[in-house]
């Protein structure tokens, strides 16, 4: 049976909360990696076709130039020109998905990726954070029911950076016993 962690002091509940927390935001950081790689592969595929695209109008165009001049006498003048008007509208279809796939692949290729990476880095802040936390020895000290290191302070400036909450500009964010928090990109 599996023990749902009700006889557990408050101290030794938060640390076991915050190791099931670890493990959830480590697994989703991973699933986010894979992400980040597929949309690149999408973002290259957009840039193949948009290359591919491009190229095929510009052969379109080059055979609908050349395909009039080919024929001669009466019976295929009509057919010709049908030809022709074909390639010019195969042409401009081409180079109209060729337009898509480059906004595709520069515009959105590129906001999925800063997308997927704020929130990697967001996840990678709170790793951190519940890693330091989970580091520190409580001091004998420490009032009941008050968290220890620098953000138990009356200082606010300190409880915000602890937590993760809101920097001001300029400042580094540390964690709960006063350190940097590092980047883990």
């Amino acid at each position: 049976m599996k023990s749902t962690g009700a006889g557990l002091s408050p101290p030794n509940q938060r640390k076991r909360d915050d190791s099931r927390t670890l493990q959830t935001l480590s697994s989703a950081l991973h699933a986010l990696a894979g992400a980040t790689q597929a949309a690149r592969q999408l973002q290259h595929t957009h840039y193949l076709a948009f290359f591919g695209s491009i190229g095929a109008a510009v052969l379109l165009v080059v055979l609908a130039g050349i395909v009039p001049t080919a024929g001669k006498g009466r019976t295929g003048s009509a057919t010709q020109g049908g030809v022709h008007a074909l390639f010019v509208v195969l042409a401009v279809a081409a180079g109209f998905a060729g337009t898509t796939m480059l906004y595709s692949a520069f515009i959105g290729g590129e906001w999925e990726k800063r997308s997927l990476r704020t929130i990697m880095e967001s996840i990678e802040l709170e790793l951190s954070l519940i890693r330091q936390r989970l580091n520190e020895t409580p001091s004998s000290s420490s009032a009941p029911g008050r968290p220890t290191g620098s953000g138990g302070g009356s200082d606010p400036a300190n409880q915000n950076e602890s937590h993760g909450a809101h920097l001001q500009p300029g400042r580094q964010a540390t964690g709960g016993a006063g350190t940097p928090v590092e980047s883990l990109i």
